[in-house]
Parts: structure tokens; sequence; C-alpha cells
């Protein structure tokens, strides 16, 4: 609720997504992009009991989704997914498996 209420935070995101920079959102954090209106049309997920706040999203009920640059994270369980997500989408498939490999996961 205080990151949906800094309007620094949300002109931030909203800058992010209009210029399709990677925007990564995890656990109820994903709910600030759905109030901001930047999931509409896109798959997303997020904390249990935050969906009604994915206004506009396809409600995906997995660890993460990736919908164009609009990463989300389901929660805590889902942070090395996410991360590995966030990796691809920024250097590419090897440096994913590099560092997937690395930390034995």
């Amino acid at each position: 609720l205080n990151l949906g209420a800094c309007a620094v935070v949300t002109d931030a995101v909203k800058a992010a997504v209009a210029d399709r920079r990677l925007v990564g959102a995890i656990c109820a954090a994903p709910s600030v992009l759905g109030d901001l209106g930047l999931l509409e049309g896109r798959e997303a997920t997020c904390y249990p009991g935050f969906e009604s706040r994915l206004t506009g999203a396809a409600v995906a009920g997995k660890k993460v989704a990736a919908s164009g640059r609009v990463i989300t994270g389901q929660a805590l369980g889902s942070a090395i997914p996410f991360a590995l997500e966030l990796i691809r989408q920024l250097v590419g498939e090897q440096a994913t498996d590099r560092v997937q490999a690395a930390i034995c996961f």
C-alpha cells in the first residue's frame, strides 16, 4: 500500500512500462501495477488474496508470469524462478543457464 501511495514510485513504474523497460513485481507488489492499470491484457500472478487487485490481467495461478517486459512473481517461494526470468530477459538464456547451474537450482 505504501509503494502504491508514493508518487515517485508510481510515476517511475508508469514511465518504465511506457518505455518498454523491464518491470518486475513480486508478492503483493503486482497489485500496484494492477491498481495503475498497467496489467491490462497481460498475464500476472501475485501473493494469494491479492488477485482482485490485478485489474485487467489474466490471473495466472503459477509462481512466475512473464508478459512482455512485465514479470510478476507469487511470493518469497518463487524468488529464484522470478530472478531467473529477470536474468533471462536482461541477458539471455545462456546466462540464465549458467546462473541456474551455479546456484544448483
